[in-house]
């Protein structure tokens, strides 16, 4: 698929006035790129223009491209409860969680500023799992690490209080301006089960 076989599809399906989010041709060239984050609408917009595409092809062609499901989409629309308090009630360093969690800095400090910057599912899991393990060793508890506990839903939130955006790479290079902490190289599924925000077999095919 390319964006402009993409874009020809898109214009079927508003002309048929389909149903549910289709993407435009600028977040078409977002999502096929892999290089910078769009918003959850637009992923779900590709993920229907796709697999009209892909069935149309299917059909046409006798092929059995595997179509897009809503769980394919990595979200990154975690953030952290009292992060920065955490990390200096336990005199943890960014540089030291992100050793020991093998999360790239650049993720790790934009999870525990206090603009609460957002991240995926799969490494706000990591850095809870860490964090329970630090404070379990702990003998005597913290009002200010309430928040870790055995259930991740605790820590981990998902709503608009803070900044609901990806951060920018702080750097000083020109184009440091369109990077983002987030590239392709950290796109990493969350696990299918086991925490309060699996999608249910219904939810997860678009």
């Amino acid at each position: 698929m390319n964006v402009a076989a993409l874009t020809r599809r898109a214009g079927i399906l508003r002309s048929q006035q389909h149903d549910g989010d289709i993407a435009g041709r600028e977040a078409l060239e977002k999502v096929l790129a892999c290089d910078q984050p769009v918003a959850y609408a637009r992923a779900k917009g590709f993920i229907t223009v796709a697999n009209a595409e892909l069935t149309a092809r299917n059909e046409h062609e006798g092929r059995a491209f595997r179509l897009f499901q809503e769980a394919d989409i990595v979200a990154c629309v975690f953030r952290l409860r009292d992060a920065p308090e955490i990390m200096d009630t336990l005199a943890l360093t960014p540089e030291r969680l992100s050793e020991e969690t093998g999360i790239p800095l650049d993720i790790v400090k934009a999870a525990v500023r206090k603009e609460r910057y957002r991240i995926s599912l799969d490494h706000a899991l990591r850095i809870w799992r860490r964090l329970l393990a630090i404070t379990s060793r702990l003998e005597s508890a913290s009002d200010k690490l309430i928040a870790i506990t055995r259930n991740p839903a605790d820590l981990i939130c998902t709503d608009e209080r803070y900044n609901m955006s990806i951060r920018k790479v702080a750097g000083r290079r020109s184009e440091d301006d369109e990077r983002y902490v987030y590239s392709r190289d950290h796109l990493v599924a969350a696990p299918e089960e086991g925490h309060p925000w699996a999608l249910s077999p219904k939810t997860a095919v678009a």
